[in-house]
């Protein structure tokens, strides 16, 4: 069962560039969203986080490969949510949060950014990889 989810975080590591066998572009990503609030004294903490696995098509994931050259970036993303129960290596009980993106901006909140309009942001070849499937 999927739900639509929009959420805002920080990507984890640069998106893994892949081609599908049809030959479109994709991208998955993590993207980690941490909780805060405040302490009876106004301080913030963290309280906790959650991590998504992101999947992100065509020019959307070219230029968020692009954006994401500049390292650590903050993005908004709005998609289908679906979470999938697995064993992890450790032998537990976890929960994935997948992610198929309609939309993925980068945010403006706590970040400065600068924006060029194009038809498309250009990805080195060298960083798209075959999807086996």
């Amino acid at each position: 069962m999927t739900s639509t989810i929009i959420f805002e975080g920080n990507i984890a590591a640069p998106p893994e560039m892949r081609t599908s066998p049809r030959g479109n572009v994709y991208a998955y990503v993590t993207v980690i969203v941490n909780y805060r609030k405040p302490d009876e004294d106004g301080v913030w903490h963290d309280v906790g986080k959650t991590s998504y696995a992101v999947t992100v098509f065509g020019a959307q994931a070219q230029g968020l490969a692009y954006a994401a050259q500049s390292g650590n970036i903050r993005v908004r993303v709005e998609g289908d949510l679906t979470d999938r129960a697995y064993t992890n290596k450790q032998g537990h009980d976890a929960v994935s949060h997948d992610v198929v993106a309609q939309y993925v901006t980068v945010s403006l909140s706590g970040q400065q950014v600068s924006v060029t309009k194009s038809a498309g942001a250009a990805v080195p070849d060298d960083d798209i990889v075959e999807d086996p499937e």
